[in-house]
């Protein structure tokens, strides 16, 4: 899943700012926590889908409809189905940012899911944990955890100097 992010990257450089990957992966079976955190994370991609191959077991959200384990969250009755379906509406709150975006790319050319040291490559540290830091288009930053649901791990969010909201 973290490779998914630099392999985005790599198509930015190449001038393809309109690219993805199939969430939970085309090849093999994902469990539930690595799928839905896939989808977080896949849904701010340009190109989104669920999408795997005939001989793995089908993926879509409603397969996992189970509840989280007690040590990611307190609500006991939030499922992998309820974080999955709310990055996908988060998806589409930001679909007229996205079009907006990729209308200004089009006209004027330029990449939209970039890491940090696109726009900021005088900043040593846009240049660290660049899986987890990523910016959409000009004016959106998103910091992600790129580990399963089960292993929470610490996030580095940075945040280049500037005015963020």
């Amino acid at each position: 899943m973290a490779d998914s992010v630099k392999n985005i990257y790599e198509y930015q450089l190449f001038g393809l700012p309109f690219m993805g990957c199939d969430l939970c992966g085309f090849n093999g079976d994902a469990p539930g926590d690595l799928c839905t955190r896939w989808h977080q994370v896949g849904t701010l991609f340009p190109f989104a889908r669920n999408h795997n191959q005939n001989a793995t077991t089908s993926q879509e959200p409603f397969r996992f409809n189970f509840s989280l384990p007690a040590n990611v969250s307190d609500n006991a009755n939030l499922t992998y189905t309820d974080v999955m379906r709310t990055a996908i509406r988060n998806r589409y709150t930001l679909i007229r940012y996205y079009y907006s975006q990729f209308w200004q790319i089009n006209e004027e050319g330029g990449s939209f899911f970039k890491p940090l040291f696109f726009d900021f490559g005088e900043d040593p540290n846009a240049y660290k944990v660049i899986e987890k830091n990523m910016l959409l288009g000009d004016h959106l930053k998103a910091s992600v955890e790129t580990t399963n649901l089960t292993k929470l791990d610490k996030v580095d969010f940075y945040f280049p100097t500037g005015t963020w909201c």
